[in-house]
């Protein structure tokens, strides 16, 4: 090699190294942060005393739950997994909760919701949009 091609081929390789240190350093700062989770599980709410009324089907058991002084809620025991992983709960026509696919869930029912008898509650499957299970509720 001529001495000046020498050169400028350590003069390439010095700019090159330098470019390649600077190309790491930027992908190191630009990756994403690790994301943390702070709440793991759902809180299940502890059950009202007094249950008004229960409805059953072949896979759900749902209880409404009162007191006098806390209020109405609403629980779902899931015998079975339900076909969809996912299910929209309507409560008088108002949006209450999501139902997941197990366990038992609770969900309150305000007292704007509990205005007259019987109570209809829906439960809708929200991908295709239509109703899975319709009950209605005479406590």
């Amino acid at each position: 090699m001529v001495p000046e091609l020498r050169k400028r081929h350590r003069l390439i390789w010095q700019i090159g190294s330098v470019v390649i240190l600077i190309g790491f350093v930027g992908a190191i700062v630009v990756l994403p942060q690790p994301v943390t989770q702070t709440k793991l599980f759902r809180k299940i709410d502890l059950p009202l005393p007094r249950i008004l009324d229960t409805q059953e089907s072949e896979e759900l058991t749902i209880n409404l739950r009162g007191d006098s002084t806390t209020g109405t809620q609403l629980e779902f025991i899931i015998k079975k997994p339900l076909e969809q992983p996912v299910a929209k709960l309507y409560w008088q026509y108002s949006f209450i909760g999501v139902l997941g696919s197990k366990g038992i869930q609770r969900f309150p029912v305000s007292g704007a919701r509990l205005a007259k008898a019987p109570y209809f509650l829906q439960i809708v499957n929200p991908f295709e949009k239509t109703g899975i299970q319709k009950f209605n509720f005479n406590p």
